[in-house]
Order: C-alpha cells, then sequence, then structure tokens
C-alpha cells in the first residue's frame, strides 16, 4: 500500500496572508511525486522561538491560519492546521519536527516546503547536513532565487513550477507594518486583500498587531 503524501509547511504566520495559503494551493495543484499529486499539506505555526521574536500566542497564530484555511478552500479536508509546536509551548527545530511526525504517522512520507531564497543557508540549520542528504523537501521559487547552483538543493527536492509570480508576495512583516503604522481601519480593504476577511476579522476582535 502506497504512503499517504504529506508536505510540511512551517512558519511563524503572525499573521499569515493569503501568500501563505496561495502556496499551500500550489503545493496541492501543481506538485507531484512520481506522477502523484500530495493528499494533504499540514500548515505547522511555531512555537515560541529564542532566534525569532513571535510576540502573538501560539493559540492566535494557529486560529488564524484556521480561519485562512476555511475561507480559502472551505470544507477541504486536505489542508489542516498541526499543533504539535504550539501544543508544546516551543519551537521544534525542523530535523526533529520531521522526525517526530515520521514516527506519529508511519503510514505517511512527509515533505518540507521551503522557499529557495533559504537554500544558500540550509546546510547551516540545526542538523541541516543531516536534512540534506536524508530528507524530501519542496521548493517554491523566490524572486531572486530561481537560479542557484544544483549543489545547493537537497538530495531529495521536489522543485515547485509555480503559475504564480512570486507566492511570497506578501509577507507578515508588510501586514504587521501596516497594521502599527497606520489607521487599520483605513486600511481595511487593502488589508483583506492581503490577508483575507477572516483573518482580517480576528486580527481586529483581539487587537492583534496594534
Amino acid at each position: 500500500m502506497e504512503k499517504k503524501l504529506i508536505a510540511v509547511y512551517g512558519g511563524s504566520f503572525n499573521p499569515p496572508t493569503m501568500s501563505h495559503f496561495e502556496i499551500l494551493k500550489i503545493v496541492m495543484e501543481e506538485v507531484k511525486v512520481e506522477g502523484r499529486n500530495f493528499d494533504e499539506v499540514w500548515m505547522v505555526p511555531c512555537g515560541d522561538r529564542r532566534d525569532k521574536k513571535v510576540s502573538t500566542p501560539g493559540e492566535k497564530r494557529q486560529k488564524m491560519c484556521e480561519l485562512g484555511i476555511k475561507e480559502m478552500f472551505g470544507d477541504d479536508e486536505r489542508y489542516k492546521v498541526q499543533d504539535i509546536e504550539v501544543k508544546n509551548r516551543r519551537s521544534i527545530p525542523t530535523y526533529y519536527l520531521m522526525l517526530a511526525f515520521e514516527e506519529m504517522y508511519p503510514e505517511c512520507e512527509f515533505y518540507f516546503v521551503l522557499g529557495s531564497d533559504l537554500l544558500p543557508s540550509f546546510k547551516r540549520w540545526d542538523r541541516g547536513e543531516v536534512m540534506f542528504e536524508e530528507f524530501k523537501f519542496i521548493i517554491i521559487p523566490r524572486e531572486g532565487y530561481e537560479d542557484l547552483d544544483s549543489d545547493l538543493y537537497p538530495r531529495y527536492s521536489e522543485v515547485c513550477k509555480s503559475k504564480v509570480d512570486d507566492p511570497f508576495a506578501t509577507s507578515s512583516t508588510e501586514v504587521r507594518s501596516i497594521i502599527q503604522w497606520s489607521n487599520i481601519i483605513s486600511h481595511k480593504a487593502h488589508l483583506k486583500e492581503k490577508m483575507g476577511s477572516a483573518v482580517y476579522d480576528y486580527i481586529i476582535e483581539n487587537n492583534l498587531f496594534a
């Protein structure tokens, strides 16, 4: 019996934006492994991190991911949010996260979603050299990092030929800056375009990033 193909997309998602949800869609619709589409794609909001300040509680970031997925994909159960890091209230390095998933779900085959801009520094990650040789990845091209040397790509890589000009067009940092330094209500239409209505409404209701 073939194992289920699962794509793992980790990040702080502080907040999640339409670019993040578009990447989920790209993975499901465009990336194939030996002719097979992925069965599911999992968003994994990070827990607390020492190397990156994430001020929004994990539970709220997780809720925003769930709301965004619901708005964009409805009841499509192929799109999920995994709470393994949020529940443990700590960030889990990618190497140990993938090992945990493999142990918890032996019936699944996992691929980690990675932007091409991270490839030059990838081997410096915790256990990066090991992951480079042993783990499987989906590489999403990012503007300015499309033509990297082949030796920067992990041994087992599926490179997405994205139909979107720049799937990373809207960053969480950009959205936070608009909220922090502008009148959020006056930018309502613009922010809803960047995040979707559900995430925007949740931010307003919970007074996030103000």
